[in-house]
């Protein structure tokens, strides 16, 4: 199926007949709930440039979207502009905090013309974490936007995962299976395991998420545009998406989420919810290992789109 957790674990399947019987079983649940995730691939909602490979880039990308419903709000997701840490494929997480690079600065002036295109409809205020990369694409993106009618404000709880000092400022290839390793942990619903010396847990992300979103969903709900941006990072993006899409993270791991794109997604105003149960689909389902003590309550969303990336043609 092509999903490297999921083949990892397949790998180490080969020897996992460890002198200590409860790893073993314990690797032999969580290659099941793998299993069982990968059976179940979602289609995902995309608009990338990618699939009709054009040679200028659309800056009109929003336009097709349908209009907000009066009962809904419309949060725009994006990811931050490139660094020269994604050009070099260098892990960057919470502890990594680099500039955006001059190709990263480009991406963010494409994504704040995008917005800007939505003319009466264009969001107000730009949400970002406190990293500088995606305080940087926040900033440049709201000149395009606005310039100072635009409000921007910090919030942390959209900051990137915490990968642990074992692997933050190194080659993505060197720490690639540590990292895989953790992760598939999680997709079977250990969300308590940290990485190595250290980081975020599961709970830990999920947590911070669900802040993120309510959050997100109020500030959407307090302006006349009746929508809001939020500039924040690639794995805890896709961590968010497999809830609000009810999607393996298994799966939602190998969701592409280039430099600078955006993920459309309408929330109900009535504050609608839903809970995320220990045998949610994120962590596969019946064979799910989280713990009986996990429960995670998050606004109903309807993602409309992922990815979208058409904008940043000759960029990316």
């Amino acid at each position: 199926l092509g999903n490297p957790y999921l083949n990892t674990y397949q790998r180490q399947s080969k020897d996992m007949h460890s002198p200590i019987s409860g790893l073993y079983f314990e690797r032999r649940g969580v290659l099941a709930a793998l299993l069982v995730a990968a059976s179940t691939i979602q289609q995902v909602p995309t608009a990338s440039a990618t699939e009709t490979s054009p040679t200028e880039p659309n800056l009109d990308c929003l336009l097709d979207l349908p209009p907000i419903p009066n009962d809904c709000v419309r949060i725009y997701l994006c990811r931050h502009g490139q660094t020269e840490n994604n050009r070099l494929r260098l892990v960057q997480g919470a502890r990594v905090d680099p500039p955006i690079n001059e190709n990263g600065e480009a991406m963010a002036r494409r994504l704040g013309t995008a917005f800007s295109k939505l003319d009466g409809k264009c969001p107000q205020t730009i949400m970002h974490s406190t990293l500088l990369r995606a305080k940087q694409t926040a900033q440049i993106a709201s000149k395009e936007m606005g310039g100072e009618t635009i409000r921007l404000e910090t919030l942390p709880s959209l900051g990137e995962v915490d990968f642990g000092p074992m692997t933050e400022g190194k080659q993505v290839s060197a720490v690639k299976p540590a990292m895989i390793e953790t992760y598939g942990r999680w997709s079977a619903g250990l969300i308590d395991t940290r990485p190595d010396g250290g980081g975020d847990s599961a709970r830990d992300i999920l947590g911070r998420a669900s802040d993120a979103l309510q959050t997100l969903v109020n500030a959407a709900n307090d302006s006349d545009q009746n929508s809001v941006v939020a500039v924040s990072h690639s794995t805890y993006l896709r961590m968010l998406l497999a809830v609000l899409l009810d999607m393996s993270l298994a799966q939602a791991a190998t969701l592409t989420l280039k430099n600078g794109c955006i993920n459309v997604v309408d929330f109900k105003k009535d504050g609608r919810s839903r809970a995320v149960a220990p045998k949610s689909r994120i962590f596969g389902g019946p064979l799910s290992q989280a713990p009986s003590d996990f429960n995670l309550t998050v606004p109903r969303g309807d993602v409309l789109r992922v990815n979208e990336d058409r904008h940043l043609v000759g960029l990316v």
